[in-house]
């Protein structure tokens, strides 16, 4: 064609405006022959034509382009000139029936679909020569050596494709990757009949489970699962004795998809403010932190991670180099990245959904995390669970068929520890009845772990490793202002919260009726060793557990102790645990209605009349855990 084709194609856009007011245009020479059907059609002088007919195809030097093509070309003396690229990695988003012609392997290639991948080479200096074609490829009789592989080790091995009917053509090299499979095949020849081809597989898995691979060559295509699968099983959990010294992190994920309001699930409205939506960084990457114990050093520090359900965890780096030794008191930590695909872009956007759509408490999508190290005897280790599933985190009946969904952690608590692993981190804080506690920043998780002890407001720090904060506490308010309605202006059976109340936006004190459906609806476990002194201030391992069954629990609530009436001297700990509830009273000697727990029991009193007083004095300090409105 003799036109300029830029000048032609601006002119052609600006024709195609035209025309589709106009019906037909003829440009150029001839004006009186125009194309029967043709919106434009546009001749040089040379007799060189473009026709563009109404149902959008074009023909260029063919006035009867075929019905069948969108593009018909005509010249029998001239050719289809294809992009010329550097490379395939030229083309940042390529698609299923690409053409280019490839500068660096002098050939023509095609992206496919299946695989997702550039064609060998079609023709060319660096295609298949001689047409390398084979009738069948065995998908079936493939096989991996060797044939299986361990989850977070690195594998290295062979993929023989046997092949008949091969033509004696060569084949182009191949190189793609699925998975975690790093996939490569050497130029060669294909024998003449049959024979085989054999790929290189590398790479580390990352999961457990059959992996299979889809490939195509001579012509021919074997689709992901034709091919025996390469069986990747679960790593081995390390072995050690357990160790000590605490492993923290986040270790429950509610996607809040589904299950609303069955299974124990709790409603989707309550749930939804705290989905762990795994598109975003703050969920799919978590920090997990080992610190240890005692007053010695430990060193060569590692961190393992097992998928024992799905594929949750995708990899655990540590933040540093802990080969060396590690201080008491300083701490090693590492990122977990957890699969993106475990929760949906949308909620409820099926197909879409994610991984975890759907599942329980029952059978959570789960991974255990562990901390290796050595400390002088021999190697050690902690080690955490991950749960990832469309189910609140912490909950428990309140009454039959009525499921409530609590916060995991005591206000006052070290929220990013493992709310069912009895450690100081988790036993949290004390507030005398009817009081507010500190509040800074409106959110008295947050406020509550950062404040000192306050006795004018009846308020005692939760115990850390390095201070278990047992002494009596200056000013403790041996009198505090306390009414029926301090924490709940509502009923016993409609409760409202109040400003005073100190559980965060959206929760608040549960009611003594709902702790004693707790306890009713529930299977009661304990966990640990329970002191039998009010005086054993650092026992952290005793707790009360309620949920479907004593291996299925949903709510953990550590034996915490309380702070005594008149001073606030720290007792019972190990031995007794007090919770708040919003059942309050100004009689004297009894301001509230505790639920309290020991080793053998586990109780509440919902029969006196709040008028009678709760047995609890007001001025004593108890944990609290909040409830869902």
């Amino acid at each position: 064609m003799t036109m300029n084709i830029k000048h032609h194609v601006l002119c052609l856009a600006f024709l195609l405006t035209f025309a589709t007011a106009q019906a037909q245009v003829k440009v150029g020479a001839n004006p009186g022959s125009l194309t029967t059907g043709a919106v434009l059609d546009a001749e040089g002088s040379s007799g060189a034509r473009t026709v563009i007919m109404n149902d959008g195809r074009v023909g260029v030097n063919n006035t009867n382009s075929n019905t069948s093509a969108d593009l018909d070309l005509g010249s029998g003396n001239k050719a289809l000139y294809l992009n010329r690229v550097s490379s395939t990695s030229a083309i940042t988003a390529p698609q299923p029936g690409m053409v280019i012609y490839d500068l660096s392997a002098n050939c023509v290639r095609v992206y496919q679909g299946s695989p997702a991948a550039w064609s060998p080479c079609l023709i060319g200096s660096g295609g298949a020569g001689g047409g390398g074609t084979v009738s069948a490829l065995s998908c079936g009789s493939a096989s991996f050596s060797p044939s299986s592989a361990t989850a977070n080790t690195p594998y290295s091995g062979t993929l023989t494709v046997p092949y008949t009917g091969g033509n004696g053509g060569t084949y182009t090299a191949q190189s793609f990757t699925q998975n975690w499979l790093s996939v490569s095949l050497p130029a060669g020849s294909f024998a003449s009949g049959s024979g085989t081809i054999k790929y290189t597989i590398s790479g580390t898995p990352t999961n457990s489970g059959p992996m299979s691979v889809s490939l195509s060559a001579g012509g021919q295509s074997c689709a992901s699962g034709s091919i025996p699968a390469l069986s990747v099983s679960a790593p081995a959990p390390p072995s050690n004795l357990p160790g000590t010294g605490s492993l923290s992190g986040r270790t429950c994920f509610d996607i809040a998809e589904s299950n609303d309001n069955v299974n124990s699930c709790g409603a989707l409205s309550g749930r939804t403010p705290d989905r762990a939506n795994f598109n975003q960084t703050t969920t799919y990457n978590q920090t997990y932190v080992f610190t240890p114990s005692g007053t010695g050093t430990v060193s060569n520090v590692r961190f393992v991670y097992v998928n024992t359900n799905g594929q949750v965890i995708q990899s655990l780096t540590p933040a540093a180099n802990y080969s060396g030794t590690l201080s008491s008191g300083s701490s090693a930590s590492a990122v977990a990245a957890y699969n993106q695909d475990l929760s949906s872009d949308v909620p409820g956007s099926s197909p879409t959904n994610g991984l975890a759509y759907g599942l329980t408490s029952s059978n959570p999508l789960t991974a255990d995390i562990y901390v290796v190290y050595n400390d002088g005897s021999g190697d050690k280790q902690l080690k955490l669970t991950a749960n990832v599933k469309d189910c609140a985190c912490c909950g428990a009946y309140v009454a039959a068929g009525v499921w409530k969904q609590f916060l995991c952690h005591n206000l006052g608590a070290d929220t990013s520890a493992d709310p069912f692993t009895p450690s100081v981190k988790i036993n949290g804080a004390y507030i005398q009845a009817g009081q507010r506690g500190p509040n800074t920043t409106g959110d008295s998780r947050v406020d509550w772990q950062t404040a000192s002890n306050n006795g004018p407001q009846g308020f005692a720090a939760a115990p850390t490793a390095t201070n278990a904060n047992i002494n009596q506490i200056s000013g403790w308010n041996q009198s505090p202002g306390v009414s029926q309605t301090s924490w709940n202006s509502g009923t016993e059976t409609a409760p409202v919260k109040t400003n005073l109340d100190p559980c965060p936006s959206g929760y608040r004190v549960p009611t003594r009726f709902e702790w004693k459906g707790v306890i009713d609806n529930n299977t009661v476990s304990r966990i640990g060793t329970w002191s039998t002194g009010q005086y054993d201030y650092t026992n952290y391992s005793a707790g009360i557990r309620f949920g479907s069954s004593a291996t299925n629990y949903t709510l953990h609530l550590p034996a915490a102790g309380n702070r005594d009436y008149a001073n606030g001297t720290l007792l019972n700990v190990g031995r007794l645990g007090v919770y708040s509830s919003s059942a309050l009273t100004s009689v004297t000697g009894g301001g509230m209605f505790a639920f309290q727990f020991d080793a053998n029991n586990a109780y509440i009193n919902t029969t006196a009349d709040l008028n009678q007083g709760g047995g609890y004095a007001a001025s004593a300090g108890s944990s609290l855990r909040c409830i869902k409105q």
